[in-house]
């Protein structure tokens, strides 16, 4: 290649850069409303986003010293009018991208569908797929200007919550990506939500109620409509079924005392925990066989059975006695979590889906003639392993 040529080149190239850096409107940082969580109520027939929005300086509506960041709110009857409606009142475009928490108001989740919702943000590139999405026992709106204590932002303190829930099996993450496909072209249809509750601790924190936010149990959808929220004990069962990292605890009579100085009651934890469910179809029913090992470590109780603290005694102290209560209330948790998915007539617990991975076509042709099979009463097999 000539001289002339290779000048050419270089200036052809300067001429496109100059161009594309023209086109391109960059907006400022000073210009944008970084939003780390949002909310949304469904509020005198139209939409209600509520935004957390990062406020390093303190200032603005809602932000105090101990908080960085500002809530903001914006009405209308689409999702985007809503969020155009909070550029139109702070005069700052809403960025999206750093969001890390979706919270449903529970007047929305009960009577809404929830993908015609969750739709603009599954199609915003700058949304991410990760984010959790989660339903709240409230108004979101108002969960948003609660004050939490050891936390600068109702967000963050939500999304670390969430994940430390699904981190110890307590109660499984819902992200974006995941809820949404669960319930679309899939034979169970199913899925649920982490369920937040506010405990306030009567404190006040300027014009900001004070309290702790906690992860109760989960909310199930189906088709992406409301069908129910899970009991404690249709949790755990669910734990005891799916999630083997779950810690569970369980309440026993201590009816053969090893020495007289150990109290009537004892609580038992699970150390170690290894679970598998397997569905299968035999003469036109389901059958599940439930097989677990679990490792059980006494703790140290009272003799109301409250839990002073997670000190461990040596495993002699659980005895035969002990494994069999704990036995059967494992058995009670698992029937309760499968109870559930009659009455809410909802394969939260996936039995389709697994039906299907086992048997292909086969699954497909047995659930359309027998719609309910997966809501009808199931003979479970059960070969729980107590140590």
């Amino acid at each position: 290649m000539s001289a002339i040529k290779r000048i050419a080149l270089l200036f052809a190239i300067g001429v496109v850069f100059m161009l594309l850096s023209n086109s391109i409107a960059v907006t400022p940082i000073t210009q944008r409303a970084v939003i780390i969580g949002l909310g949304v109520d469904w509020i005198d027939q139209q939409y209600c986003v509520t935004c957390e929005v990062l406020s390093p300086q303190g200032s603005g509506e809602g932000a105090t010293p101990k908080k960085i960041t500002k809530v903001v709110s914006g009405v209308g009857q689409t999702i985007s009018i809503a969020i155009d409606d909070i550029h139109k009142l702070t005069g700052q475009l809403p960025s999206l991208g750093q969001c890390g928490i979706i919270v449903f108001g529970k007047e929305l989740f009960e009577k809404k569908r929830l993908n015609q919702i969750l739709d603009y943000f599954v199609f915003s590139d700058a949304f991410k797929d990760g984010t959790s999405v989660a339903c709240f026992d409230g108004r979101a709106k108002d969960l948003f200007s609660y004050a939490c204590p050891l936390t600068l932002s109702v967000g963050f303190a939500l999304s670390e919550i969430i994940q430390d829930e699904a981190d110890t099996g307590s109660t499984p993450n819902a992200p974006l990506s995941r809820f949404m496909s669960k319930q679309f072209n899939n034979p169970s249809r199913s899925y649920f939500l982490s369920y937040i509750k506010f405990i306030p601790n009567g404190n006040m924190l300027g014009q900001q109620k004070e309290g702790n936010l906690k992860v109760s149990s989960s909310v199930v959808f189906k088709d992406y409509l409301y069908k129910g929220i899970l009991t404690k004990n249709q949790q755990e069962g669910y734990n005891l079924l799916y999630k083997p990292k779950s810690y569970n605890t369980y309440l026993v009579e201590n009816k053969d005392k090893e020495f007289e100085l150990l109290p009537d009651k004892a609580l038992l934890g699970t150390s170690t925990k290894q679970a598998k469910i397997d569905y299968s179809i035999i003469d036109n029913k389901i059958i599940a066989d439930y097989k677990c090992k679990i490792k059980l470590t006494r703790t140290s109780t009272d003799n109301t059975g409250r839990l002073f603290g997670i000190m461990p005694l040596n495993n002699q102290y659980v005895n035969d006695e002990m494994k069999k209560q704990v036995e059967e209330q494992i058995k009670q948790r698992i029937l309760d979590a499968f109870s559930a998915q009659a009455k809410l007539e909802c394969d939260y617990l996936e039995i389709a889906n697994s039906l299907y991975q086992k048997y292909g076509s086969l699954a497909t042709k047995f659930l359309n003639e027998h719609k309910n099979a997966v809501y009808e009463p199931i003979t479970i097999n059960f070969d729980i392993n107590l140590k």
